[in-house]
């Protein structure tokens, strides 16, 4: 049922996500899949910080949040209207998508970030969700998405094989918790 569920995610072709992800405004819920890679792309080395202004590496996040996880690397900022009710949609479904083999690291662009993604959380009642900090936005630069939010899906090792640009209703991801645990991707 996950082999499934990832399946459904990669189904629109290309071009059609691409037409409906810019209709609308910025504010509106855009396509509902990710974009599958035709070749996975590595993670870029990216120096990142808590909160609390500790430096730390991507590659450090990732192996201390557990080998053997696919990742969504959920790149978005403090100014970003559309990323509020995305970010409190991801707040309450973050142990749903923990339990179905899934590790969700948010990644803010913000070189103030030590002050405002704790304000920004406070605000929004984020609390589940230990936001990094790109101050020197290294993953925009480097990956190069046409805006924020933008969210990657990532293999164990670190290599994207799918991404979605704009704001996503991340509310039907609940549903995950109904699916196997045991079931992996190959």
């Amino acid at each position: 049922m996950f082999k499934r569920f990832i399946a459904s995610l990669l189904s629109i072709p290309l071009l059609v996500s691409f037409g409906l992800m810019f209709l609308g405004t910025a504010s509106e819920i855009q396509a509902q899949t990710l974009i599958p890679l035709t070749t996975p792309v590595p993670l870029p080395a990216t120096l990142l910080h808590t909160t609390k202004g500790v430096e730390t590496t991507l590659a450090s996040v990732l192996k201390e949040k557990g080998k053997d996880r696919y990742y969504l690397v959920h790149l978005w900022s403090p100014s970003c209207g559309a990323c509020v009710p995305e970010m409190k949609q991801l707040d309450k479904i973050q142990t749903a998508l923990s339990q179905q083999g899934f590790t969700l690291v948010a990644i803010a662009q913000d070189p103030n970030g030590n002050f405002t993604v704790p304000a920004f959380s406070r605000r929004h009642e984020i609390n589940t969700i230990d936001s990094y900090i790109d101050e020197k936005a290294t993953m925009i630069k480097t990956l190069r998405p046409a805006g924020l939010p933008t969210t990657y899906l990532t293999t164990p090792d670190g290599l994207i094989i799918a991404y979605h640009e704009g704001a996503m209703d991340w509310g039907h991801m609940g549903a995950m918790a109904s699916l196997s645990p045991s079931t992996t991707i190959h």
